[in-house]
């Protein structure tokens, strides 16, 4: 009877390692896959999570860093080391 509980404990143990092996090698594969898989499930889900709308905008380019605020079709700011910037949707 302790050599069957042994075997048990010991199998038991195998079978856990080799989970956690296998949630180690695919997981990050996995978390992707399912990020990938997320837009498809928008439809469904967006009557129970809220949108967050940003008002600020960073962003850089050429040594320069530009930083402002949205307004409707319009964006405007300053840019970094000196200046500011306005940025305007052209049409849909």
């Amino acid at each position: 009877m302790r050599r069957r509980a042994t075997a048990l404990v010991a199998a038991l143990l195998l079978a856990g390692l080799v989970l956690l092996a296998a949630a180690l090698r695919f997981g990050p594969t996995l978390a992707f896959t399912l990020a990938l898989a997320a837009p498809a499930t928008e439809a469904w889900r967006a009557p129970f999570v809220q949108t967050v709308a940003r008002e600020e905008i960073a962003f850089s380019g050429g040594g320069v860093e530009y930083t402002g605020r949205v307004n409707g079709n319009t964006m405007s700011g300053t840019a970094r080391p000196g200046g500011s910037w306005t940025a305007t949707r052209a049409g849909r």
